[in-house]
């Protein structure tokens, strides 16, 4: 018989016993050595193991403990939020409730009237600027302008007067669903930009449910920074942006637009700021540094309502 054929049988032959070891193994609980199905002694030891690792994590900032389950792959496994951070998330979904007061046909021609008051000279500027950018995009956007004013002031336009005043009512807000973007309302602190960023909200009968995916990959982050590549350079240029924020998008080496002094008015800024952190630079920091790819997981939970 040729080597490579009876090679090829005893291949086959050792793959078939493999296959029913570990249908066997699978059958008995993991318990068959070499089965290739962790015992349960072996995912005790696992459960525990991450039981352990969630526990710590737990204890520290939701931050931290939330950026350190992306960079070591522990993930949503055990995750419990701070009851501060959990209600700021709650708090960033609620929006003022509105009333709204019917106005007279008088009272609407005003509104729309001090939308198309416009200084003289202003007026004869963009008339001008009109002509100037004929057939571009500025030009009829200028144009189209101008025309709405012309037929208001003619009255030819009557759609432009509102029929209600919107009120902003005074009172708690309510939570609505829908995206959150905490960065578009500066009220919201660093409970919420800091740690999930933008997330969705669902509101229930049970509560506010938040969900996210946890990762850093999003237009405005850079792509090299969870590919998983050494990066000393950009690491370093990332702490150097903790006290020199005019840094920007530079690239390690090239100088600032003041230098490179240390700023601890600066520095004190950040620490204060609901977007810009020392602690966010240096998460960045490392991920060039370090040789992992991190692993986004997603969080789901409900955040009960508040009990009077």
């Amino acid at each position: 018989m040729p080597l490579n054929r009876f090679a090829g049988q005893a291949s086959g032959v050792l793959g078939a016993i493999k296959g029913a070891l570990k249908k066997a193994d699978q059958a008995v609980g993991g318990w068959l050595p070499g089965g290739g199905i962790p015992s349960p002694i072996t995912r005790a030891l696992r459960g525990a193991s991450d039981s352990a690792a969630s526990g710590a994590m737990n204890a520290l900032p939701d931050r931290v403990n939330l950026f350190g389950r992306y960079v070591t792959g522990l993930g949503n496994k055990g995750l419990a939020l701070d009851r501060t951070t959990l209600n700021s998330l709650r708090a960033a979904t609620e929006q003022q409730p509105v009333g709204k007061r019917k106005l007279s046909a008088e009272e609407g021609q005003r509104v729309a009237s001090s939308l198309f008051d416009m200084d003289p000279g202003m007026e004869q500027h963009l008339r001008s600027g009109a002509s100037k950018f004929k057939g571009t995009p500025l030009g009829e956007a200028i144009l189209s302008r101008l025309q709405e004013m012309d037929q208001f002031r003619a009255g030819k336009l009557t759609h432009a007067a509102p029929q209600y005043e919107i009120l902003q009512q005074h009172g708690p807000g309510i939570p609505v669903s829908g995206p959150v973007n905490p960065y578009a309302n500066p009220s919201i602190g660093k409970d919420v930009t800091q740690t999930l960023g933008r997330y969705t909200a669902e509101v229930g009968e049970q509560g506010v449910r938040i969900r996210d995916r946890y990762d850093m990959q999003n237009e405005y982050e850079d792509p090299d920074l969870i590919s998983g590549k050494i990066q000393p350079r950009k690491a370093i240029n990332e702490i150097r942006k903790i006290w020199d924020p005019t840094l920007g998008m530079k690239s390690f080496g090239e100088e600032s637009e003041r230098g490179n002094g240390y700023s601890q008015q600066e520095f004190s800024q950040a620490g204060k700021s609901p977007t810009a952190s020392p602690m966010t630079q240096l998460g960045r920091a490392v991920l060039y540094a370090l040789p992992v790819k991190p692993s986004p997981y997603e969080i789901d939970v409900v955040i009960p309502w508040e009990r009077k």
